[in-house]
């Protein structure tokens, strides 16, 4: 039964063209690796395509944010949070290993978000006329207070 099975499955891929004909080989891997396994494929002269992984995705993006937004706005909010010096400032705006900066900012984001949610309730208290424990405020409106 095995062999009867066997046979017609190498009769029907013999009639199906290999995907890696017609496609390039795609590998996400880290730099290294990459470069090693680009190497060798071209010199078997096969087609390869190397990206990189989440890891250094979020590592540009840490390293845009920090050039693009560092002086004018994140390096202000880091002192606040005690990133006084430079050093300590380009631990976080240019990071090396992107998973030690990521802790960090999630607190910092979560102490903003607290802080503009108490600020939100007070200033919508005082408007209203009532006690700040029977305001009703949504994500939406404090995200709002956030940005202007």
């Amino acid at each position: 039964l095995e062999k009867g099975y066997q046979l017609e499955h190498d009769e029907f891929w013999r009639h199906v063209r290999p995907i890696l004909k017609d496609f390039r080989i795609g590998l996400a891997c880290d730099g290294e690796p990459a470069l090693l396994l680009a190497n060798l494929f071209r010199e078997a002269k096969l087609a390869f395509r190397a990206s990189w992984g989440p890891w250094h995705a979020k590592k540009r993006a840490y390293f845009a944010a920090g050039d693009i937004l560092g002086v004018n706005y994140l390096e202000d909010v880091f002192k606040v949070a005690g990133r006084d010096t430079p050093w300590k400032l380009k631990w976080v705006l240019n990071p090396g290993d992107t998973n030690d900066v990521e802790f960090e900012t999630t607190i910092l984001a979560m102490a903003i978000l607290t802080v503009a949610s108490r600020e939100f309730a007070k200033i919508a208290a005082e408007s209203d006329g009532q006690g700040s424990d029977s305001v009703d405020i949504s994500a939406d409106e404090v995200l709002g207070h956030i940005i202007t």
